[in-house]
C-alpha cells in the first residue's frame, strides 16, 4: 500500500501537465484556424482587387485616364 501512495503525487502531476499541454494545444489549434480563415479572406479580397471587381479606387482611376 505504501507503493500506491508514492505514485499518487506523480499521477496528479502528470494529469496537471497533460491538462496544461492540452489547453495550450487547443488554443494554438484555434488560433491557427482563425489565422488561416483570415488569410484566406485577405487572399480573396486581393483577388477581387486584381480583377477589378468591387474596387472603387481602380474604377475611379480608369475614369480619370479616359478624359
Amino acid at each position: 500500500m505504501g507503493e500506491d501512495e508514492s505514485e499518487q503525487p506523480l499521477t496528479e502531476h502528470l494529469v496537471d501537465q497533460f491538462a496544461s499541454y492540452f489547453l495550450i494545444t487547443m488554443v494554438a489549434f484555434h488560433l491557427v484556424g482563425y489565422m488561416k480563415k483570415h488569410y484566406e479572406k485577405r487572399q480573396g479580397e486581393a483577388l477581387h482587387s486584381k480583377t477589378g471587381h468591387s474596387n472603387n479606387r481602380q474604377s475611379g482611376k480608369r475614369r480619370r485616364e479616359d478624359f
